[in-house]
């Protein structure tokens, strides 16, 4: 029974020890999957592929739930490969103010507070709100803007000593 209470002790701490998983994706997805990748991985999820013949591709998958909110997907490919992600809210947010609150209260149980955020007020009337969570290769956005939309935005970071 102590070997046991033994190791198990010591499977607890390697567990909490090893770091944690970078964040290089939207849930399964990685940055940089092919769209052959993505809807194999995605399977019957998938709605709706929108090819404009050009450098963007859009992969509309099965909405999602986070907490009571419902949000559409859609797997944004640049040159082939996946760069976005966004989550957004169906229509137009009806209490901008409160969705904006309910959804960065779950991207804080998440992620943790964000590493920026802000409103713009140009010429005194109410634009946006805005939360921004820097993880590993991936920027997490929160955009609600009333009268046109909320959404969450998944995106590769680009490393700036590269620019």
């Amino acid at each position: 029974m102590k070997r046991l209470n033994i190791f198990i002790a010591l499977l607890l701490t390697i567990a909490f020890a090893a770091p944690a998983a970078a964040l290089d994706g939207w849930g399964v997805t990685r940055w940089g999957m092919s769209k052959e990748e993505l809807v194999s991985l995605m399977g019957d999820k998938v709605i709706e592929i929108k090819d404009n013949g050009k450098f963007v591709e859009r992969i509309l998958i099965e909405s999602i739930s986070i907490g009571a909110t419902s949000l559409d997907v859609e797997l944004i490919l640049t040159d082939n490969v996946l760069s976005e992600v966004s989550l957004q809210v169906p229509g137009v947010p009806a209490n901008p103010k409160s969705t904006y609150k309910t959804l960065k209260g779950l991207l804080i149980q998440k992620y943790g507070q964000p590493d920026t955020e802000g409103m713009s007020i140009p010429g005194g009337e109410l634009l946006s709100y805005e939360a921004k969570w820097f993880e590993d290769a991936t920027t997490i956005t929160l955009l609600v803007m009333p009268r046109i939309l909320a959404l969450i935005l998944y995106d590769q970071s680009q490393n700036l000593d590269e620019l």
